[in-house]
């Protein structure tokens, strides 16, 4: 499944956040865009909305995103559908970020995948600083591995 996580280590900070009317409002256009630059292969509109401190060029190449919108498209298929799931405040290293996550629909997956979107906030405009699809969500996942909650 696609992953690109560039700042979630062990040792961060997680508490569930209440629904947030405004960052969800933020956030539904940046992962449309992320999602349909998956969906297209097109790098350059994956890559724009991504927060420069997590050098996502560096981290992901254009040859390396490609491959992973290859196999997300032959392992997923389209996006059906999704609707908004949580919010989850996470500290780490004196950054607070905000994930945002969405219950979705796949083509070829029987049941529901999680798509998450960590924002760092900068100058006022919420930037990328993680996406990825999963089974699972962020308070699965933090529980599974013994995290902090």
């Amino acid at each position: 499944m696609f992953l690109m996580m560039v700042c979630l280590l062990a040792g961060l900070a997680m508490a569930p956040a209440m629904a947030d009317d405004a960052l969800v409002s933020a956030a539904t256009p940046i992962v449309d865009k992320l999602m349909n630059a998956m969906a297209t292969n097109n790098y350059e509109q994956y890559v724009q909305p991504w927060d420069p401190a997590m050098n996502i060029r560096t981290q992901l190449t254009k040859e390396a995103f490609s491959h992973q919108c290859q196999q997300t498209k032959m392992m997923m298929g389209a996006m059906k559908s999704k609707s908004f799931y949580s919010i989850v405040d996470f500290s780490q290293g004196g950054q607070t970020y905000k994930v945002v996550q969405w219950k979705a629909s796949f083509e070829k997956s029987p049941q529901p995948l999680y798509i998450r979107l960590v924002l760092s906030k900068k100058e006022g405009k919420y930037l990328v600083a993680g996406h990825w699809v999963k089974n699972v969500t962020m308070e699965q996942d933090m529980k599974n591995a013994g995290q902090p909650r």
